[in-house]
């Protein structure tokens, strides 16, 4: 079977939140920072944020919960802007804590609060996985992200099947995020927002 390059078209748009520089000396993804935009191929791309937000010891270890502000203040405007006919979400989980990769410091519940926000713009939807490597919590933050979107209520405690071991010592549903010290002050985020809102103006 040949295998052909994808084709990209104006008519797509790819925001993304976050990638990380520590999973690329790994995994080779390389730092995003908020001057990468462009429209390679004609699809326009652009960072919603960057890995310079900023926690030590690397300068990147970050909660999703620290994002909320900067999703809220600027995800809109891209619907705004660019109207999509439909969205694909891909919900990554690679940046929740207990990841062996320690990129990030996330929560199931600050993954779900953004596929919600998403969800939120009443567009046709698809959601799919991505990356994560602590499998049983992956299991935990894309069960809980289908649940809020189905509005349904689940409990904390896991339930009892063939891997139930794996997921001691708490078998529940909470993950606790990491101790890491938060360095990202309110005027920092905010210029991040002002920096994100002029590329999408001038993008889109």
């Amino acid at each position: 079977m040949e295998w052909r390059k994808p084709s990209t078209t104006p008519r797509m748009f790819s925001p993304t939140l976050c990638t990380s520089s520590r999973l690329g000396s790994t995994l080779d993804r390389g730092r995003s920072t908020l001057s990468e935009m462009g429209r390679e191929g004609g699809t326009p791309s652009i960072y919603l944020s960057e890995t310079g937000l900023q926690t030590p010891p690397s300068n990147e270890l970050v909660r999703l919960e620290e994002r909320y502000q900067v999703v809220d203040a600027t995800l809109p405007l891209v619907i705004r802007k660019f109207s999509p006919d439909a969205i694909v979400c891909q919900c990554g989980a690679d940046g929740i804590a207990g990841d062996p990769h320690q990129a990030f410091s996330y929560t199931p519940e600050g993954l779900s609060y953004v596929t919600q926000k998403i969800v939120s713009f009443q567009k046709p939807t698809l959601l799919l996985g991505g990356g994560g490597y602590n499998f049983t919590n992956v299991a935990r933050a894309w069960t809980q992200i289908t649940a809020d979107i189905l509005g349904e209520s689940i409990p904390d405690s896991i339930p009892d099947h063939k891997h139930f071991c794996d997921y001691g010592p708490g078998f529940e549903m909470t993950i606790t995020p990491g101790n890491m010290k938060d360095l990202n002050g309110e005027e920092y985020l905010s210029g991040i927002i002002g920096v994100v809102t002029d590329n999408i103006n001038s993008l889109l």
